[in-house]
């Protein structure tokens, strides 16, 4: 006798239960019957059968195919109403379809036993399979984004240390680079020694290079990096006599004497030293008595050798123990003993007073006059700025210095 199990309660009761351990489903490739076919399992060793039932013919007879020892499958139509064969000794499985699987696929989950006798089966229900599935599913997820974490932390860790291996290869090859160009190529010479400070702050006082960027020539000279800020020129020294001042045009055109003691810088180097741009002057002298003494004057130039080097500046700034000396010699052009270039009618001033300077009738000052040791000297000799008489002689100053900076220092 035929059950019906289309009955509502056998159906709840169909649907409630499921089995944990169900047989792998075969593959829906390989054993397609045609639309609105389902399968069942079947247990191990039982025969492999077909139903194939139609809605016009509900009582056809199954086409049973037999495959002895393996796992078997048995499909039916999902619409019809399942029957069993009560002659049939084997335990059958059927598949009912899930409501909520709207693409009509298999799940393993609703295998249903079917069975003649007493079969042990583990069921759980449709409730507890779907929040076990969320659990695997949030446990996935966690376990994807822990990953991606170590993944990214990894990757930003090692990127880090590349970039920080790349920044310390850059950094020593702009260090091998700046000390072999510097070796290869150094800086050039500045154009005077306040570019010198600029360059180094620390720079102390002495005898450096220099090259005036319009002469082809590099010039020794001594920097005065102390007085007033530093950055001096000097272009003259008169500290003990031990230079003779009374030379010709040519000495006093190239210069002479010692830069570290008494000299004359020279004045074709002065010439070309003062055209770089506005260059204040300034004379640092002493007496016997140890008396200082300044005066500082504005844009000061020495014209070219056609010219005669006449000497020019734009205004006295003051001074300190001192007056206006130069004001009298202003323009005028330079003078030597075998170069006469004086406003005197009868008189060579240079050779008159034993030195080369920009003589008018004849001076109001000579720095580079015959040297007293003792600070006096006669009438028409001396290193002299001021013409100042003590009983019947020129008061001769011990110590002299000319020096040039730029205006804006």
């Amino acid at each position: 006798m035929d059950t019906d199990y289309t009955s509502s309660p056998v159906k709840t009761q169909i649907r409630a239960m499921e089995i944990r351990c169900a047989p792998p489903k075969p593959s829906r490739k390989s054993m397609t019957l045609g639309a609105n076919t389902h399968y069942t399992t079947e247990a191990p060793g039982s025969n492999l059968t077909f139903n194939k039932v139609t809605s016009t013919d509900k009582n056809a007879k199954n086409n049973v195919v037999t495959h002895p020892g393996r796992q078997q499958s048995r499909y039916i139509d999902s619409k019809e109403v399942i029957k069993l064969s009560e002659k049939s000794n084997d335990v059958e499985y059927s598949d009912i379809e899930d409501d909520d699987n709207e693409k009509g696929e298999r799940d393993s989950n609703y295998e249903i036993p079917m069975y003649n006798g007493d079969y042990h089966s583990t069921y759980i229900a449709r409730d507890g399979r779907k929040m076990r599935q969320r659990r695997e599913r949030r446990s996935f997820i966690a376990r994807k984004m822990k990953c991606e974490l170590d993944f990214n932390s990894q990757t930003i860790f090692r990127t880090c240390i590349v970039v920080c291996v790349l920044l310390l290869l850059l950094i020593v090859t702009f260090i091998i680079y700046g000390v072999v160009m510097k070796r290869a190529c150094p800086l050039p010479l500045p154009p005077d020694c306040a570019e010198l400070l600029r360059r180094d702050p620390l720079t102390p006082s002495g005898v450096y290079f220099i090259r005036p960027r319009v002469l082809n020539e590099d010039v020794k000279v001594y920097c005065d990096m102390e007085t007033t800020g530093g950055g001096w020129t000097v272009i003259q020294r008169r500290k003990d006599g031990s230079q003779n001042f009374g030379r010709d045009w040519f000495e006093y055109k190239q210069g002479f004497g010692d830069v570290s003691s008494e000299f004359w810088l020279g004045n074709e180097k002065i010439h070309f030293l003062t055209l770089q741009g506005h260059y204040e002057l300034r004379i640092d002298m002493e007496d016997v008595s140890k008396k200082t003494s300044f005066v500082e004057y504005s844009y000061f130039w020495l014209g070219s050798e056609t010219n005669f080097y006449r000497l020019y500046y734009d205004k006295f700034l003051g001074g300190v123990g001192a007056t206006d000396r130069l004001s009298i010699h202003r323009e005028n052009a330079f003078s030597t003993m075998d170069r006469d270039h004086d406003l005197a009618p009868s008189l060579n001033c240079a050779k008159f007073h034993h030195g080369g300077w920009w003589y008018h009738q004849c001076k109001d000052s000579n720095l580079n006059g015959n040297y007293f040791k003792s600070g006096m000297a006669t009438a028409d000799d001396g290193v002299t700025w001021e013409n100042i008489m003590i009983n019947g002689t020129i008061k001769s100053l011990t110590f002299t210095e000319m020096k040039v900076r730029p205006d804006i220092f």
